[in-house]
């Protein structure tokens, strides 16, 4: 599994909480899709390897873990920072997870949890994205765990009614 939404884009079907090692051992997951409102809460080792039993050999196996590349947000930015939880395994020498936001909102952009000054570096990191950069996840010693960038304009025609 490459990519995964979680939740739909109805308040009835909205994402309240992703347990305790919801995604362990899921090395291939590179895109994740969340559908969820402020109240989010994330537990921990979210993405965690694990040793498990092999139900065809029986033997015990290492199920790595993975922080997907790139995850998407498209509701209000949570009370609370669930990204420490959802970021633990992203280290020093790792580059930072690609994090869209495609619902801006003021949530978004005065949270206590994102770093609202970027380097020119850190925005370099979102490729052709660098000119949505607006914040960055720092983890306590100060290196970028992940990139916050708006999402690009709709292309195609565009109509202007005055």
């Amino acid at each position: 599994m490459t990519s995964l939404v979680l939740g739909g884009k109805t308040k009835n079907d909205t994402v309240t909480s992703i347990a305790n090692g919801a995604f362990a051992g899921n090395s291939s997951m590179t895109n994740l899709t969340i559908h969820s409102d402020a109240n989010l809460t994330v537990g921990t080792d979210i993405f965690t390897s694990f040793t498990g039993r092999d139900s065809v050999n029986g033997r015990d196996t290492d199920y790595p873990g993975h922080t997907p590349e790139y995850m998407t947000f498209t509701g209000a930015a949570p009370n609370t920072d669930v990204f420490a939880n959802l970021l633990a395994g992203v280290g020093k020498q790792d580059t930072p997870v690609i994090i869209t936001v495609t619902k801006p909102s003021k949530g978004w952009t005065v949270t206590s949890y994102i770093d609202y000054a970027p380097t020119d570096a850190e925005k370099a990191i979102a490729g052709d994205k660098s000119d949505k950069v607006f914040g960055v996840y720092r983890a306590g010693s100060g290196y970028a765990k992940a990139i916050f960038v708006w999402p690009a304009p709709p292309s195609g025609a565009m109509i202007i009614v005055f």
